[in-house]
Order: structure tokens, then sequence, then C-alpha cells
């Protein structure tokens, strides 16, 4: 999965990393993100030039309404294409962190309990060991992210696809399939990983390949 040298420690964070193939959740362009409640918001992608999906755009008060629960559980008070874009730009720069080898800068962009996580199990010198055995094969620049799921408690679930994976000999070519991220203190972090949470790692124990990075 990893460089010869790196396969001990990454295999330490496999439950807490995500690591898939893709996973195809959402049913359509027209319902890719949806809530908690299980109802879906609709227009995600038709709508990014207007920033709007297209029932915010033709009823202010149905979407203000809708933003204002958003916000009562932890999300941003913002539409679909505007959530989408911000946590695209983090996935990116996170990645782009690791390819550069600057392990602060995405340290800092985990959130609080996944860096305790970290620091409690395994030790800082330990994760920056792993990430550093993904540097030389990881290729973000063309990644994609598509929100499947605003969870609860400023959670979302994300499918990733597009971003390269260049290691010699390996069975596949893009490191894709399904990551979190959190709004945290007015700003998305990453919170990958299926075992962050007893509750999560309950619903995707059993679904590991389906994580990001995983079928590499």
């Amino acid at each position: 999965m990893v460089a010869a040298t790196g396969v001990a420690i990454w295999q330490n964070f496999i439950r807490d990393e995500d690591s898939g193939a893709d996973v195809a959740l959402a049913e359509s362009g027209e319902q890719a993100v949806s809530e908690d409640s299980g109802s879906t918001d609709e227009g995600t992608s038709a709508a990014v030039d207007a920033g709007e999906s297209g029932d915010e755009a033709q009823a202010p008060s149905v979407a203000g309404d809708r933003f204002a629960e958003r916000a009562s559980r932890g999300f941003p008070a913002e539409s679909n294409a505007v959530i989408e874009r911000d946590v695209q730009a983090l996935l990116v720069d996170f990645h782009a962190a690791i390819v550069g080898r600057r392990f602060d800068a995405a340290w800092e962009r985990l959130t609080e309990r996944k860096r305790q996580k970290f620091m409690r199990e395994e030790g800082r010198a330990a994760w920056t060991e792993a990430q550093a055995s993904l540097s030389p094969y990881l290729e973000p620049d063309g990644l994609q992210a598509s929100v499947d799921k605003l969870e609860d408690d400023g959670v979302a679930r994300v499918q990733v696809s597009g971003m390269g994976w260049t290691q010699p000999g390996s069975s596949c070519s893009e490191w894709s399939g399904i990551t979190w991220v959190k709004y945290e203190n007015g700003s998305w972090r990453y919170d990958p990983g299926y075992a962050t949470t007893a509750e999560r790692e309950r619903a995707w124990e059993d679904r590991y390949d389906a994580l990001l990075g995983a079928g590499c």
C-alpha cells in the first residue's frame, strides 16, 4: 500500500486514516447533499454560478429556514455550492501539504479531536512518519470533493475522486473514496478515519474498502 519503510507505521494508522475504492452514494446530480434527517438539497452542481440551489433562489424564506437549521447543527449557514467549494479547498490544501512535506501545516488542518487522538494513541512523530510515506505518490491537483451527507455536529461525509496515486506496482492510479470533515471554530477541518468516533466505527468498520485510499 505504501513504500516498504512506511508499511508498519501506516498499518498502525489505517483504522484512523481514511484509506478506498469509489462508492456511489449520491443518488443523482440533483440530490448531491443529503441532510441527516433524510431530506436532500437540490441543484448543488447546477447552482454553482449562482451560489444558491434552485429552491434557495426561488424561496428566500425557505432558504433562510434551512440555513438556520444547519447552523443549529453546527454547520455554516451557506449554500451547498459554497460548502462543497470550501471542503474541496481544505482537502486539496491538506494533501498538497503532505506532498510538500509541510507536515506542521497539514497537522493544523486536522480537527482538534483528531489531533488529540493521534497524540494519545501514537504520538505526533509516528503520525508524521506515516504521512511522509505517502508524500512521493499523492497528486492532489485533480482532487474533486462531493459532499455526500451533512451528518450532525458540523460533520460532513465527503466523496473524494480525481487525486492521483503513483506508487510503482500499485493496483490503482487514484486515491479516492469516502472521508469526513468537520466545521470547527468557524472553518472546515479534516476529520479522517472510520475509527474517529465510536458511532462512525460501528457504521463503517465493515465498509472499510469504501474509504479514502483503501483500494491502494
